[in-house]
């Protein structure tokens, strides 16, 4: 299964100057009906994403973008 990574865009750049992380999540329902498929994964919410502290782990589901990164 290929999994594609949403481009960042303007949100993510404000979250990085508030030095936020942002996740990625898994639409549901996609992992067991598409075996062979392409996924497009989805950004975690921005308010959830700019209301938790920057020491804060991702919550669980949500997966980072750095553990794609190659």
């Amino acid at each position: 299964m290929t999994m594609r990574l949403p481009q960042p865009g303007l949100a993510d750049r404000i979250l990085g100057l508030f030095g936020k992380r942002r996740g990625v999540v898994v639409p549901k329902g996609t992992v067991d009906s598409v075996p062979y498929g392409q996924v497009y994964l989805q950004w975690e919410g921005f308010w959830s994403a700019l209301l938790r502290s920057a020491d804060a782990p991702l919550p669980d589901g949500v997966i980072d973008t750095k553990d794609f990164r190659a």
